[in-house]
Parts: structure tokens; C-alpha cells; sequence
């Protein structure tokens, strides 16, 4: 299973990768919607390399992820994988600078089952896969809009 979305941001690449590599506000963000976060190693930003277990409810069945940061290039993207019991998957954030101080943000998710049970998962997703598309643009939304305002205060 495979989406993407994109949101146009009134700032420029490289203020808004330094918002995208801000770690510790996803994770307190995560944390305050009930999502258990622990990071292995040490609290740095901008780097290939922090792991990440996670464990949240979903659809009222508790999953547990691993999120790793694989590739890391400022401020064109962020990649990471991420991992569960029965399916892998990649997330990449891709910066587009335009030619004004906007920048496209594109997220891109990619899913693959590795069991049976991963498979019918992923199968399942489908079918709410336009309602998820709707949430995370809604969160992409909140995220441009305080990336847009903190840049604002900066300038």
C-alpha cells in the first residue's frame, strides 16, 4: 500500500527541514495523543540514525512500530523505516524549495506485508485509506501553518 500527499509551506527549505528534523516536538506531540515513544540512544536532531518504539492503539488493537531514520540530506529530505511484527514500510519526507520563500512538503508512505496476517493488515488500511489521507493532511495542515508562524516570528 503506497500514498502520498503534498502541502505548500510560506517558508523557505531549509527553515522548514529544521522543523521536520525537530524530534523531540513530534515526540512530546505523539506522547500527548497517548502514543507510548521510546528513543534508543542519545537526543539528537538531524541525523541518520535514532530509533524509535512505539506503541499506540489502532482501531482498538495496540501496535507496536519501530521507526529508524535511514537517510538524511538537508534540506532536500528525511527518510525512515519503519517496522512491525508482520509488515515494513518507508516514510519520506521530500522538501521542494520554490522560487519565493515557498517550499513543497510531500510525504510519501510505502507498506509491504511481510506475513499473511501483515498482508490482510495492509488490506484492511485500504479500504479506510481515504480517511487516513484526510487526517494527516489535516496534521500536515497544523504543521505548515505552525512552521509558517514560527518562521514569521523570525523574520
Amino acid at each position: 500500500m503506497d500514498f502520498s500527499l503534498s502541502k505548500e509551506i510560506d517558508a523557505p527549505a531549509a527553515f522548514v527541514f529544521q522543523a521536520v528534523t525537530d524530534f523531540e516536538r513530534f515526540e512530546t506531540a505523539a506522547i500527548a495523543r497517548g502514543v507510548k515513544v521510546h528513543r534508543r540512544g542519545a537526543q539528537s536532531d538531524a541525523a541518520v540514525g535514532p530509533i524509535w518504539d512505539i506503541r499506540f492503539l489502532f482501531h482498538g488493537k495496540s501496535l507496536d512500530l519501530t521507526l529508524e531514520v535511514t537517510d538524511l540530506v538537508a534540506p532536500d529530505h528525511l527518510v525512515m523505516a519503519i517496522t512491525a511484527k508482520s509488515f515494513k514500510g518507508r516514510a519520506m519526507c521530500r522538501l521542494s524549495p520554490g522560487e519565493t520563500e515557498m517550499t513543497e512538503m510531500t510525504l510519501s508512505f510505502m507498506f509491504e506485508g511481510q506475513t499473511l496476517s501483515g498482508r490482510l493488515f495492509l488490506k484492511a488500511l485500504e479500504v479506510t485509506k481515504a480517511t487516513m489521507e484526510q487526517k494527516i493532511a489535516k496534521r500536515m495542515a497544523d504543521f505548515a501553518q505552525e512552521t509558517e508562524s514560527d518562521y514569521r516570528t523570525t523574520v
